[in-house]
């Protein structure tokens, strides 16, 4: 099932990454993250508190795991914020990859914790990751400039640092809770105890710096925003339960795939073209995820 966990991930993140472009360009990062993260909070609180699963995992469990959930959180949250402003500021297609990256840093991590993989999985993750870092370059080269004094100076494509600062937090955050907080507190908790965390914080911030709750301005905005929660949180929430079933290193890098997923809804929506190299990664990770899907013989 982690195969099936991890695609549904992709596909709820990458699309989200659409979306999310979209309303950081009409409202801002922050406001995005803060607007998107109710979609989630009420949504899965509901469920939790009707099916009995919050109060469940409250007695079952300590404080200390809690907090620790919350910390994570915090860290995923900052994740988050800074993928938004990447992609405010940069092209989708070139961020969305580039933050993917994670994968490629949680698999070794999985193995030393003493995950197993057949040698014909880990063929498939290693193609897998190789086509996310294809599938990240830029469509064109980035022109070098001069400064004042006349030396030569190379500018990063718009947003870079942003992505990678996503990318790291990511890896942090999702390691954490795949072999740390997912096994004490569930799939579905630690989801929801970000949203509250994001709201909470950011409420926080917006009274401290005297920011007002503005709204999104038109119902398309708010259309997006609500997709994009909704998205965003069935990304999560497929990655949290398919991580708890001792497969994290499966279903972070299938997860990560929501790189090639954005980067052919761009291409399709935004007319944001794929150089060749780019097309060669999204069928390196199509082969890839064959070579994961086959049964270990």
């Amino acid at each position: 099932m982690g195969f099936f966990w991890g695609l549904l991930s992709a596909v709820g993140y990458g699309s989200a990454d659409l979306l999310a472009r979209f309303s950081s360009r009409q409202i801002g990062a922050i406001y995005t993250l803060y607007y998107m993260q109710f979609v989630g909070l009420i949504g899965l609180g509901g469920y939790l508190l009707l099916s009995g699963e919050l109060a469940r995992t409250w007695t079952q469990t300590r404080p200390g795991d809690w907090l620790l959930a919350v910390g994570v959180g915090v860290i995923n949250i900052t994740g988050a914020l800074a993928l938004y402003q990447a992609l405010r500021i940069g092209k989708a297609s070139v961020v969305s990859p580039i933050v993917s990256s994670y994968s490629a840093l949680i698999v070794p991590i999985a193995l030393l914790a003493g995950e197993r993989l057949a040698p014909l999985a880990l063929l498939g993750l290693i193609v897998v990751i190789i086509g996310v870092i294809l599938s990240s370059q830029e469509r064109e080269r980035e022109s070098v400039s001069t400064d004042s004094a006349g030396a030569p100076r190379r500018l990063l494509a718009p947003g870079i640092g942003w992505a990678l600062l996503s990318a790291l937090c990511f890896t942090v955050a999702f390691s954490l809770y795949g072999f740390v907080v997912i096994p004490v507190l569930g799939g579905l908790v630690p989801v929801w105890i970000s949203r509250v965390t994001c709201v909470i914080l950011l409420t926080i911030v917006f009274t401290i710096r005297r920011r007002g709750f503005h709204p999104p301005p038109n119902g398309r905005v708010w259309v997006a925003v609500l997709a994009l929660g909704a998205l965003d949180t069935i990304g999560f929430v497929a990655f949290t339960i398919g991580s708890s079933g001792d497969q994290v290193a499966l279903v972070s890098v299938l997860s990560s795939l929501f790189a090639a997923v954005t980067v052919l809804l761009a291409r399709l929506f935004l007319d944001e073209r794929m150089r060749p190299i780019q097309w060669a990664g999204v069928a390196a990770i199509f082969i890839g995820l064959i070579a994961v899907s086959l049964p270990a013989t």
